[in-house]
């Protein structure tokens, strides 16, 4: 399966899964709101119910015949349109507090139970009157138990649950029973539960609506991630195959942005490397050309007799021959190096006795040049490091040979040594010739030549400088060139001095 696909299907099944927990979640809080909604309305609507049962029992004065479902319903919403009689007595003349007949000698179809004027209870014509349109019909009777004034039952609720809130039934300031409000575990029925239903669909149809759109949102945004992607793998077949030129978009600030970048500064390197490879190969073909040519020409005009066989002639052919010797040798130390296969055996060097020993191996070459050197140090310092013997004497011989061979005659060299806190630096300057700008950042690179003035005709192979940087590096060191105050130039190193 193509990524572009892979990442739509994680998406699309990324969005499912939101959409499922939000359904599920958004359900749970709206089921969960309604069930406390609902059982926070009959809380505050149970006082009419306690109302109407207080008016029932100043008018009955007993519970018996509220044992009853429907009864019990009737008066706790105020919908009962004839108190039961007491005893069996006649239902057409309203009875007493204790079972005398009423002497106003109105009819007990004209005293409901909410009717109590002549008790002093509010009318629904005066003010503070309880108005059930108000507060509807009070909460769900079948959510109430009625006790008696000793919490005995008399109607329990068909959903009754552990509830340890009582309100107090009074008439005519007496206690004559509780009535408790049962907490609904669900909605079961009722306009709450249509209301429910309706919220369910409505959310399912959201829901599905959401995930379709994610479901269309999903493909471009795979393909819009996948397509920089698709890029960097085009660009990576075109660099296996030797094109490296090739540049890729990064207006994007993203971590694609940042890769394509990436790409495109190893698309540099890669080019860079080849042309220096290149350019490799086809110096160390010159300088492989060049003492070739002179030894077949010199050797073909001593077979054709063109010039006479005499020890100045084969002395001219043992020179080329040990210039090519010389070369192919610094090649090898310097390949060998560059794969990290130089062997380095590092011990204490006291480096300013190591500069002197090779300052007097150069001494014979230095007078023969009539080249003037100076040496300046402070006795008192340390000039310990942690260094290869044999490597820093070859760095050092490198940089005198470099100096002597490229300073004209009469000139001066300078060397100085300082100690500093963590390092040792080394300066070494000479006359003119000097070097220009532009090519002191070359000098260190492999076969490299300024032609002006330090060119072959000196018996270099352009590599001395190149073997000094390797072995700086291996020493953890810096090695720079710049213009020398003398009018040559000035060679710099710093090594790591070594730690008591």
């Amino acid at each position: 399966m193509r990524i572009k696909f892979k990442m739509f299907l994680a998406t699309l099944t990324t969005s499912a899964l939101l959409v499922g927990a939000m359904y599920t979640l958004v359900q749970w809080s709206v089921d969960r709101g309604m069930l406390h909604y609902v059982n926070q309305r009959d809380a505050e609507r149970i006082s009419y119910n306690v109302a109407q049962l207080a008016l029932y029992y100043e008018d009955i004065g007993h519970w018996e015949d509220l044992r009853t479902h429907r009864t019990f319903h009737n008066v706790a919403t105020g919908t009962n349109d004839q108190a039961p009689q007491r005893g069996g007595r006649d239902r057409g003349m309203p009875q007493g507090r204790h079972g005398e007949p009423r002497g106003d000698g109105r009819h007990s179809e004209d005293r409901r139970p909410h009717d109590r004027r002549d008790k002093g209870q509010p009318s629904p014509s005066r003010p503070g009157a309880f108005e059930s349109s108000a507060i509807e019909t009070g909460a769900d009777p079948r959510n109430l138990t009625l006790f008696d004034a000793q919490k005995n039952i008399i109607k329990e609720s068909p959903r009754a649950t552990d509830s340890d809130q009582l309100y107090p039934i009074e008439a005519d300031g007496e206690l004559v029973g509780w009535l408790s409000l049962d907490r609904r575990e669900k909605i079961t029925d009722g306009y709450e539960l249509q209301f429910l239903q309706q919220q369910r669909e409505t959310l399912l149809a959201i829901s599905l609506l959401v995930f379709l759109i994610s479901a269309l949102l999903a493909l471009p945004l795979a393909h819009n991630l996948v397509r920089p992607i698709r890029q960097l793998a085009a660009g990576a077949e075109k660099l296996s195959g030797g094109d490296y030129a090739v540049i890729l978009e990064t207006q994007r600030n993203d971590e694609l942005g940042q890769l394509a970048a990436s790409f495109n500064e190893l698309a540099r390197t890669l080019a860079a490397n080849e042309q220096a490879r290149r350019r490799w190969f086809a110096d160390i073909s010159h300088e492989l050309r060049t003492p070739l040519a002179i030894l077949k020409g010199e050797i073909e005009a001593l077979q054709d007799g063109v010039r006479p066989l005499s020890l100045d002639r084969v002395n001219s052919l043992g020179e080329e021959i040990q210039h090519l010797t010389r070369l192919v040798e610094d090649l090898y130390e310097l390949s060998n190096s560059d794969i990290g296969a130089l062997k380095y055996r590092k011990e204490v060097v006291d480096f300013r006795e190591l500069v002197d020993s090779v300052i007097d191996h150069y001494q014979p070459l230095l007078k023969k040049q009539q080249l003037q050197l100076t040496f300046h140090y402070d006795a008192q310092a340390s000039y310990r490091l942690w260094g290869d013997v044999d490597r820093l004497r070859q760095m050092l011989g490198n940089l005198f040979s470099n100096s002597i061979k490229y300073s004209d005659a009469g000139g001066e060299l300078r060397l100085t040594l300082r100690a500093c806190q963590d390092e040792l630096l080394l300066t070494l300057e000479d006359s003119p010739p000097g070097v220009t700008t532009e090519h002191l950042s070359h000098l260190f690179e492999h076969l490299y030549r300024v032609e002006q003035s330090r060119n072959r005709s000196s018996g270099g192979s352009g590599l001395g400088l190149s073997i000094c940087k390797r072995i700086v590096e291996a020493h953890d060191g810096k090695i720079s060139a710049q213009g020398s105050p003398l009018g040559g130039l000035s060679i710099e190193l710093a090594l790591p001095k070594a730690h008591a």
